[in-house]
Formats: structure tokens, sequence, C-alpha cells
């Protein structure tokens, strides 16, 4: 994921649809390469993405401007809902017959994202 994110990403759409699509294309590509024997560590693999969708969102929450400051608590579970939003539709794109282009679904999925980061700060 990060190979397809400039060196120093902030908050931004341009940055978050970015990071939409460098999510869809790695379970797009895990997906594919995945064998029958490898479906139990499936969950694992998962969840680790998960969390590191989590961290980098919450690092770029972090360093946001906003016209109020973000408790830690707040970013923590706004990051952790953001990823969940961005995780759960490409997964299930990954899985499906992928008749949606991934940019169709990117865009839809941003456009969610984006309503959900509203109340906390503000993207450009």
């Amino acid at each position: 994921m990060e190979s397809q994110l400039p060196a120093i990403s902030t908050l931004q759409m341009s940055t978050l649809r970015l990071l939409l699509l460098a999510v869809f294309d790695f379970l797009a590509l895990w997906q594919y390469h995945l064998k029958p024997a490898d479906r139990q560590f499936v969950p694992f693999f998962e969840v680790a993405l998960q969390q590191e969708l989590q961290e980098v969102l919450l690092h770029w929450l972090n360093q946001a401007p906003s016209s109020v400051p973000i408790c830690q608590e707040t970013g923590e579970i706004t990051a952790q809902v953001i990823s969940w939003a961005i995780f759960g539709p490409a997964v299930q794109w990954s899985r499906g017959d992928q008749t949606i282009t991934k940019d169709t679904m990117a865009r839809h999925v941003l456009d969610v994202v984006i309503a959900g980061l509203s109340p906390v700060v503000t993207v450009t």
C-alpha cells in the first residue's frame, strides 16, 4: 500500500482516493494468488490489513488541521470506523465478480468516507 502513496501523505481527497485504490488493488491481487490451502490464514491477514489501514488513517487524522482539536479517543474511533468503511467494500469487491470497476467502487466508497470524516475534519 505504501508504495502507491506519496512519501509524505496527508488527509486529502487525492490521497484518500489513492489509498482506496491501493487497498482494492492489493486485495484483488491477493485473492487472485490465494491458494485453497491458504484459506485458513485469511482472517489473520484481513485483521492485519485492516489494522494497518486504521493506523495510516489515524496518522493522517493526527496531522490534519482542524478548527477544533481532535481528542485521542475521537481520532482513534474515527480511524477505526473509516478503515472498516474502506476495508469492508474492498474485501467484498475482491471476492466477487468485479462487475463494477475499482474506480467506480472507489468513488462510491470515497463519498461515504468523506461524509464520515466531515464531523471531525474537512477534507479538501
